[in-house]
């Protein structure tokens, strides 16, 4: 036995050489005579691990529907209820003062429907008055008939164009 070796018996693994050349001839021995026992039980092992953690396609679907479902009521209940929120924290529309005349009153309801900007600016209302559309709609309703022509032309510049059927 040579107790004195030389940097040429080892490698950068640590390794001796001649051990490093043993291991390779026995896997090679090993490919050719086929698969080990261990390796046939660790590739068993491997498949039922595999077949146990495995869902099926129904089960996939249902899933992806089920979330679907969940992601659909959540953003249309969340609407509902941040509007319900904000009627009940914000603060309402004013109404228009009784002694305005029809034509101021018709300028409010149209301006409260269409332009807030404009319903800030001239009739002050504050920011984050909330407008009930039905309600302006019903009274901006009731008061075409009794305005002026020059109010009536304001009114109709700010109402949707009827849509003509080709």
């Amino acid at each position: 036995m040579n107790l004195k070796q030389g940097p040429s018996d080892y490698d950068l693994s640590l390794l001796r050489k001649q051990d490093e050349a043993k291991v390779k001839l026995a896997k090679m021995r090993s490919k050719l005579a086929g698969r080990s026992q261990f390796d046939t039980q660790r590739e068993d092992k491997r498949r039922a691990a595999t077949r146990a953690g495995r869902f099926s396609w129904s089960w996939k679907i249902g899933l992806a529907l089920a979330l679907a479902a969940m992601n659909g009521g959540y953003f249309m209940l969340r609407g509902e209820t941040v509007a319900a929120i904000l009627e009940k924290r914000g603060p309402g529309l004013v109404e228009p003062a009784p002694d305005l005349d029809k034509n101021r009153q018709a300028l409010y309801w149209t301006y409260a429907l269409y332009d807030f900007d404009r319903l800030k600016s001239t009739f002050g209302v504050p920011n984050m008055a909330i407008v009930d559309a039905a309600m302006a709609r019903s009274r901006l309703q009731e008061l075409m008939p009794e305005i002026d022509a020059r109010t009536r032309f304001i009114v109709e510049g700010y109402l949707p164009r009827p849509r003509r059927s080709s």
